[in-house]
C-alpha cells in the first residue's frame, strides 16, 4: 500500500519576494492584474454607450443593454486571441505601440 501522506521534499521552494508561478507561467499578482483589466475593459464599453446615450439625450432602451451585453461577449475574447492581456515585459517600446 502507498503512503499517501504529504511530503514537503516535493513542493517548490519559495523565498521572499518570489512567487509561485501558476497556470502557464503567469504568476498569481499578473493572473489578478489581468482579471482586473478585462473587468474594467467590460466597465469601459458600458460607460462609453451610456455616455453616447446622455450625450444625445435618447432614453436608456433595452437594446441598449443587450447592444452593451454583445460588445464585451465580443471584445473579451476577440482582446484574448489577439495577445491584449499577455504580458508586453520583454517587448520594445516600438512594438508595444506598433
Amino acid at each position: 500500500m502507498m503512503d499517501r501522506s504529504f511530503d514537503p521534499s516535493l513542493t517548490l521552494p519559495r523565498s521572499k519576494g518570489t512567487e509561485l508561478i501558476l497556470n502557464h507561467g503567469v504568476s498569481r499578482s499578473a493572473q489578478a492584474l489581468i482579471l482586473l483589466s478585462k473587468s474594467l475593459d467590460a466597465v469601459i464599453i458600458g460607460l462609453v454607450l451610456v455616455g453616447a446615450v446622455t450625450m444625445y439625450r435618447t432614453g436608456w432602451d433595452l437594446r441598449y443593454g443587450m447592444a452593451v451585453l454583445v460588445a464585451v461577449i465580443v471584445f473579451l475574447p476577440v482582446a484574448e486571441v489577439t495577445g491584449l492581456y499577455r504580458p508586453w515585459r520583454s517587448e520594445t517600446l516600438t512594438r508595444q505601440f506598433f
